[in-house]
Order: structure tokens, then sequence, then C-alpha cells
């Protein structure tokens, strides 16, 4: 099993590298670069790629590295790249099966956030990142970190998440594209109900007479809000959208 870590100064990394067959590390502060390969100038099984893991000439890298492995990713997520970097891991690196990742605890409450719970005090912590990962992946908090444990300080609290990916979709789609999109539009307007947020957010050429009987079709009322609705009726809605649309 491979490992793919942000290093940092390396203690961790080292310690990876004493359990993994490779670990690769991708650092993007210039500064610490040198004091990094010092400290692991006697390990052989750690490769450093310099850059930020969202470039995409990085990301080609990183896959050069991870080709044909099984891997596994560890990492301290900044707080302002938590959404894309966890998507990134998640959707573009198929060969990482799973992730212990830290990051801010309302992005992990709304992570592993179930229909109408509400882990953090706001029925908002479900939502399209909540459905994006846990299509994929079976996430799950191991522990809070809280703020004091730092130094300096940051202005939020941490938890770390173990995410495992699942041997296929949680959920069975017929298009994938049309799912994730009816998704965004479910909870673009969150104050509306389902119906009127999927009439105005979807744009299909189906008219509100025919996303009614969609939503007839599947037993869904379009007047629940899209936070009480599960992966599965999600799903349902998509497959039967796509089979409306496409005969």
């Amino acid at each position: 099993m491979s490992s793919l870590t942000g290093p940092g100064l390396g203690t961790l990394t080292i310690k990876l590298s004493e359990q993994a067959a490779h670990v690769t590390a991708v650092e993007v502060d210039k500064r610490i670069i040198p004091l990094l390969k010092q400290t692991l100038q006697d390990i052989d099984n750690v490769s450093i790629i310099e850059g930020d893991f969202l470039n995409p000439m990085v990301a080609k890298k990183i896959k050069e590295c991870l080709a044909g492995k099984s891997a596994v990713a560890v990492a301290n997520l900044p707080y302002y790249i938590t959404t894309p970097a966890l998507m990134g891991i998640i959707e573009d690196y198929i060969m990482i099966k799973r992730a212990v990742l830290m990051m801010q605890k309302e992005v992990a409450y709304r992570v592993v956030a179930q229909p109408g719970s509400r882990l953090s005090g706001s029925v908002k912590d479900y939502g399209v990142l909540s459905i994006s990962v846990q299509y994929y992946m079976e996430p799950q908090i191991l522990l809070e970190v809280p703020r004091s444990d730092f130094l300096p300080s940051p202005d939020v609290d941490s938890a770390v998440v173990r995410l495992d990916r699942r041997d296929k979709p949680a959920v069975a789609v017929q298009d994938e594209r049309m799912f994730f999109s009816l998704v965004k539009a479910a909870f673009g307007k969150r104050r509306k109900t389902l119906f009127n947020a999927l009439v105005g957010g979807l744009g299909y050429p189906l008219g509100k007479d025919g996303l009614k009987r969609v939503l007839e079709q599947v037993g869904i009322d379009g007047n629940r809000r899209a936070e009480t609705l599960s992966l599965q009726e999600f799903a349902d809605i998509a497959n039967e959208l796509f089979y409306t649309i496409n005969g």
C-alpha cells in the first residue's frame, strides 16, 4: 500500500514510511522543501513532489507516482481549500482507497451528515458536499481536535475524518451528471420546497407539469425540502428524469 501525504516538516511522513511501501509527499511551501529533503535524505521510499496539490501539472506527477498502486491519502487540509482538495482526492484519484484527513470541524460534520441531521445544530449540515462525498466514500469522524491543541491557535476547531472508498457508488444512477445537477438544483434554494427549487434550478425541458409527473412517479412529495431526501431518493428522481427525457 502506498501513501499520499502533505509532509510539512516530515514528522508524520517518517512514521508513514515505516508502514507504507512508498510515500508520495506533496508540499507547496518552497521554504520547507530544503528542510524536508534534509530530514528525509536517508529514507529511500519517499518521493517529494513540489507544488500545489490542486495544480493540474502537479496532479499529473502524483498520478504517475501512484500509477498501478492502491493508496491511502493522509493530510491536514488547509481550511481555504478543504472542499476542492477533498473532492479532488475522491473524484480524481480512484487509486486512493482510503483517506484520513484533518479538516475544519464544521466541514467534517457536513461530510458525514445524514438527511435532516443537525450535528452542529444546523439543518444545513446535510447538503451537496454530504451527497458528493457519500456517493463515492463511507465517511466517519475519528476524533475532534480543539483549536487549543494548535500553536498558534486557529479560529476554528478541527476533526479527523476517515473515508473508505466504496466498491461501487452508494446508489445506481443512469447519468451521474444529471444526478449531481439535480442535487445542486435541489439545494440551491434551501428555503424553497423541492418542487420549486427544481423548477427554478434544473433547466430540463419538462416544465412544471412534467416535473410534477416525475416526482409523482417515484412517490416523492414535492413539498418536502431537499435536506430530507436520502441519496436513494435523489437517485430515483434522477433516473426517472433520465428515462423521461431520453424516452
